[in-house]
């Protein structure tokens, strides 16, 4: 639980999640309204998100500062002290993640699928090393009156193409921050043609800048190169992915998805004034959350989950595998770049800020066997252990869905399987959606590809 003794933390939050619920204002009340003034609209609602957008990015830098003042702390002490600014950072970074999310929907592209497209996950520095006030001058050169709404991604988890993204009404397009003579050489050589002005140019820059001149260029090449792949993926709903080698292809549920966010909510409203409450979606989501601020201890919170859990979850028939272990966090959506903001939930801003700092936590039993039954075409297997056992070798965030060394599989009407991942759990958790709604998306799919 982070702490926050005087609430301001928590205020932050919960106008950080009012703007991104109404980045333009309270002004526009209707869809009428937003109509007869498109223009003003547009510049306000890019003028909320930029402006939180810059306080993050002065919060994420402040946090990274706190990070590196604690030279008088016992070892101990600093870790503690370490942890805790991290996991503040990660909660400004999230907030950005949601900005992106929120300015994807306003041009009706699917933000999960843009993201999970083009999010490779890249680690981050400090922003304070990364010569923060020319990209905080060069985001303002181009937000100018509001037109454009431009976002640093590495103050963001996940946004991976080039330095700066920037949205307009017109759609989405990429910034390369490089500075330097040597970067403005090669940008002035790459917009040449004639094939013979090249050459002498090249014969004249390696002249002047050797061989780490031209380990220069050819990384500025592969960056193009990596830039175009993922715009590529980010544009076509049907498209090979250079990165995993794979095809990949975007499928429109025949229903639309239901949530089960609306129960959330009112659990965690009731959860304000009790140790913890409980609640089952769809026979096989079993939620427990708890009120860390009423004092319940770690070893009793564990108490509580794993009570609740095993009366709801039985154990395995001879075919099935025991789920009873199946415990996952919501706080996945903090380590997860492509996992949906929990900002974005509609639950009460106070709901949402208590989750981000930790005061309320939120755990999920899932009960992949009952789960597995709520498939109409296709069925529920179990990979061999070996197959599990192989996959548990790779990262964790790389891997896909384990159950005691076995990998759920969903196999369609003529036996063609697909196993389970990380992003299932993610859409079912971070997003909401409930497990029914999945089970036919799973159904459709496998129709689809037999």
């Amino acid at each position: 639980m982070i702490k926050d003794p005087n609430g301001s933390l928590q205020k932050v939050i919960e106008s950080a999640v009012a703007i991104l619920r109404e980045p333009a204002g309270k002004k526009y009340r209707s869809m009428e309204d937003i109509r007869r003034n498109r223009d003003p609209f547009v510049k306000d609602f890019h003028s909320g998100l930029f402006l939180l957008h810059i306080m993050t990015i002065h919060a994420i830098i402040d946090a990274e500062d706190k990070m590196r003042t604690h030279k008088s702390l016992t070892r101990r002490e600093a870790m503690a002290v370490q942890k805790g600014w991290t996991r503040i950072r990660q909660l400004f970074r999230c907030i950005n993640d949601a900005i992106a999310w929120t300015a994807l929907q306003a041009l009706r592209q699917e933000p999960s699928l843009f993201i999970r497209r083009t999010c490779r996950k890249q680690p981050r520095g400090n922003l304070r090393d990364q010569n923060h006030e020319l990209v905080i001058k060069t985001m303002q050169h181009f937000f100018a009156g509001g037109e454009i709404l431009p976002i640093w991604n590495d103050a963001t988890r996940c946004l991976d193409i080039s330095d700066i993204t920037l949205f307009s009404p017109h759609g989405i397009s990429f910034i390369e921050l490089k500075e330097g003579k040597v970067n403005d050489h090669i940008f002035d050589m790459m917009e040449k043609t004639n094939p013979d002005e090249i050459l002498t140019e090249l014969d004249a820059f390696f002249e002047k800048y050797g061989q780490k001149g031209m380990g220069q260029i050819d990384r500025i090449i592969r960056q193009a190169d990596r830039t175009s792949k993922l715009v590529e993926l980010s544009k076509n709903d049907d498209v090979f992915d250079p990165f995993l080698g794979v095809e990949r292809r975007a499928i429109t549920p025949e229903q639309p998805l239901k949530r089960y966010d609306h129960e959330l909510s009112s659990l965690l409203e009731e959860l304000r004034s009790t140790d913890f409450v409980a609640h089952s979606i769809d026979d096989c989501l079993h939620v427990v959350a708890l009120n860390r601020q009423r004092g319940i201890s770690a070893e009793k919170g564990k108490e509580i989950i794993r009570q609740y859990i095993q009366d709801k979850i039985g154990g395995p028939s001879s075919v099935e595998v025991d789920c009873r272990d199946v415990v996952l966090s919501l706080e996945s959506a903090f380590d997860y770049a492509t996992a949906m903001p929990i900002m974005l939930r509609p639950w009460s801003s106070e709901d949402v800020a208590r989750v981000c700092l930790g005061q309320t936590e939120v755990y999920f039993g899932f009960d992949v066997n009952a789960w597995g039954r709520h498939l109409q075409s296709s069925r529920l297997a179990w990979s061999s252990l070996r197959r599990g056992r192989k996959e548990l070798s790779k990262a964790a965030d790389e891997r896909l869905f384990v159950v005691r060394d076995r990998i759920p599989q969903i196999n369609g009407p003529k036996g063609e399987g697909i196993l389970l991942g990380t992003q299932f759990l993610q859409i079912m958790l971070c997003e909401g959606i409930r497990p029914v709604s999945l089970a036919a998306c799973y159904d459709q799919i496998t129709n689809t590809e037999n």
